[in-house]
């Protein structure tokens, strides 16, 4: 299982890059930090549907699927050092449509953790024009009608890595990617990123995370709807990877009796 996380606590560094039109790319990436700093602040702790479909495969071929799906509660918890802390909790209701025992531990082919929380904070929250470099892609549409400022994005040359856990383990890792972002907003609708590990043998992650905008609490929050993640190359036949796709929906605020029902 693969944890994304930022272990490294520095100074906020602001990026500065040339801007077209009358936007600039340290404006975007202000507003959207703004806007996630909000976010952990004022995002009640909630409850919602999470149906993960994992896969492992060889090359091209799937070896083992998994259709899971849970109820997926998110708890804003004080941390005295890193202040609010996300805290992603799943029960687990049916897997491959079978319904399993209460405590039944989350288990598949391949698991992916953290992205629901971490990916775009670890790109644009505080921490992030420290590690990376920003800049303005042509402005690109999502849909027929919709224009975002597309904003790209990679590791700092000479910053230090970032840091993700995996089996206990802490891994160095570099990324790159772009952001799609509503200039009105500032919030981020799509999320691209590739990472790259440092480590010789550790193959690289192509990482997709779509957001709208919910309701919970008589609030409105920009959430994941969609979290895909891919390990290795599918098109080469003899190198192992993994599939994890996790689809959200049916948010509302936790309360001590929520609760998510699935199917008879």
């Amino acid at each position: 299982m693969r944890w994304l996380c930022v272990l490294l606590t520095v100074a906020v560094v602001s990026p500065t890059s040339a801007s077209p039109g009358d936007a600039s790319v340290a404006g975007v990436v202000l507003g959207v930090e703004e806007n996630l700093t909000r976010l952990r602040e004022q995002l009640p702790d909630f409850i919602c549907r999470e149906r993960i479909t994992s896969e492992s495969f060889l090359g091209n071929e799937v070896v083992r699927e998994s259709v899971i799906e849970s109820n997926f509660t998110g708890l804003q918890s004080p941390d005295k050092k890193r202040g609010l802390a996300f805290t992603e909790i799943r029960e687990v209701q049916t897997v491959n449509g079978k319904h399993v025992g209460k405590h039944w531990k989350l288990k598949a082919p391949y698991l992916f953790t953290g992205g629901f929380s971490s990916s775009l904070w670890s790109v644009f929250g505080p921490l992030g024009p420290k590690y990376h470099v920003y800049g303005f892609f042509a402005p690109d549409g999502m849909g027929n009608d919709n224009r975002f400022e597309v904003v790209g994005f990679r590791s700092k040359p000479g910053a230090p890595p970032l840091l993700m856990q995996d089996h206990g383990h802490v891994t160095p890792y570099t990324d790159s990617g772009i952001a799609y972002v509503d200039p009105s907003t500032h919030e981020v609708k799509l999320l691209e990123l590739m990472i790259n590990f440092s480590k010789n043998g550790e193959r690289p992650l192509a990482v997709s995370i779509q957001y709208r905008e919910v309701a919970i609490g008589g609030q409105s929050f920009s959430l994941p709807t969609t979290v895909r993640v891919r390990e290795g190359d599918p098109e080469s036949k003899n190198t192992p990877g993994g599939l994890f796709v996790a689809e959200y929906s049916g948010y509302r605020k936790f309360t001590a009796s929520s609760e998510i029902k699935f199917g008879p």
